[in-house]
């Protein structure tokens, strides 16, 4: 009963916070002063947060200011990003109506009088409020305080890339999507063509003797704010992967959200020219390169790899969509040999409101939903689709290929 009442007030207030900052304007534009309120009243918490804040910023120009206790290191499940910035600042006293944006650390101090009506200008980082709340903030922090022009270079550039990826790849017939369940590891049962295009996702560019078996990537997707863009080990520790691959195979391009290249790029500068930021609209979209979005979704198969395979080729297959069993605890189960098992608790620790306010089942069902309606928009458009592996999920049950 405790365990729900702290959900509701939680959820609550989330609904709350969403419709006062939709009233609001909600936008930080080249925001150069930033806060952290409220004053830290300890150097654990001082350092957990600013170390967030420290890795989301990484390279910005902004300055970040705090009150209170300043950090002091401890060993955590996140990787040292504080002392590797010089645009945390410590202060005595502030005037909220100084800066361009507010990051609240404490989810309850939005409501405090201090933040009346400055809703617009702040972002709640607090890693114990609800759900993606925070994890997702800092994913696109250095992203939002950039100028429209800057956000619009980002654009354009990714858009460039895309159109000379395409002529390069003008000869795939076919688009593969790696995917990263159990049946993932059957890749090796399959044989592989140079017209095929190899779509690669997650945590599956750890595994080398599967990148030597399809050739390479060309194409590489991630999204998710906790696992792959975050402080947290895990996260650091899928990076250095991605960068490995990346070195392994330099025709690689990597697709991701657009408001997720600037923190990328800012700790990861030799990726450049190789990551392609791309943008969301509410409608079925297959990107092109003058139009380079797609429909957001909850899951990189239906936000990246579906839609950009789709653009690509008219024949797509898939591999390791597994699915979820009816009796699985968490949103399904993963290859060994293409997730990092043995950092998950840095995931946990560091993001604990992902977690604990996940329904599994609804967003798997949800999941669900949405891919049929996206497998069925593309089938309207003459394109194919078939699971190559055993699959729980009824859109590739009916659609199955041995």
């Amino acid at each position: 009963m405790t365990k729900l009442i702290s959900y509701l007030s939680r959820k609550v207030c989330y609904v709350i916070i969403f419709y006062l900052k939709r009233t609001s304007s909600d936008r930080a534009v080249a925001a150069q002063k930033i806060i952290v309120y409220p004053a830290f009243k300890d150097s654990k918490t001082s350092y957990d947060i600013l170390n967030r804040i420290a890795w989301a910023l990484g390279k910005s120009r902004a300055t970040v200011s705090f009150l209170g206790v300043k950090p002091v290191p401890f060993v955590n499940s996140q990787e040292n990003f504080v002392h590797q910035v010089q645009n945390l600042q410590h202060i005595d006293t502030a005037d909220l109506r100084d800066f361009d944006l507010i990051l609240i650390h404490s989810w309850k101090s939005f409501f405090f009088p201090s933040i009346w009506f400055k809703w617009e200008k702040t972002r709640l980082i607090d890693p114990v409020f609800f759900s993606s709340t925070e994890s997702d903030q800092l994913r696109k922090l250095s992203f939002e305080i950039l100028a429209d022009s800057e956000k619009q270079r980002i654009f354009d550039e990714s858009s460039s890339i895309f159109s000379m990826f395409l002529k390069r790849v003008g000869n795939k017939t076919r688009s593969i999507c790696f995917t990263t369940g159990p049946s993932f590891d059957q890749y090796g049962a399959f044989r592989y063509s140079s017209t095929d295009l190899k779509i690669v996702c997650n945590s599956a560019v750890k595994n080398t003797d599967f990148l030597s078996v399809i050739g390479g990537p060309d194409i590489i997707v991630f999204a998710d704010p906790v696992f792959h863009f975050s402080p947290s080990t895990y996260a650091h520790l899928f990076r250095d992967y991605v960068l490995n691959c990346t070195r392994l195979y330099p025709e690689a391009i990597l697709i991701i959200p657009e408001s997720s290249v600037p923190i990328l790029l800012g700790w990861y500068p030799e990726l450049s020219g190789k990551v392609l930021g791309i943008r969301t609209q509410r409608e079925f979209h297959f990107p092109t390169a003058n139009s380079f979005s797609v429909r957001s979704s909850d899951n990189v198969l239906t936000f990246l790899m579906l839609p950009l395979a789709s653009a690509l080729t008219k024949e797509v297959a898939v591999i390791g969509a597994d699915g979820r069993n009816p009796d699985e605890k968490y949103f399904w189960q993963h290859s060994k040999t293409a997730q990092m098992h043995s950092h998950m608790d840095s995931a946990f620790q560091v993001h604990p409101s992902f977690f604990r306010d996940r329904n599994y089942a609804s967003y798997y069902d949800q999941h669900c939903d949405f891919l049929e309606q996206l497998l069925k928009f593309g089938e309207s458009k003459g394109i194919t689709y078939y699971s190559l592996t055993p699959s729980y999920i009824p859109s590739f049950k009916s659609r199955s290929k041995k």
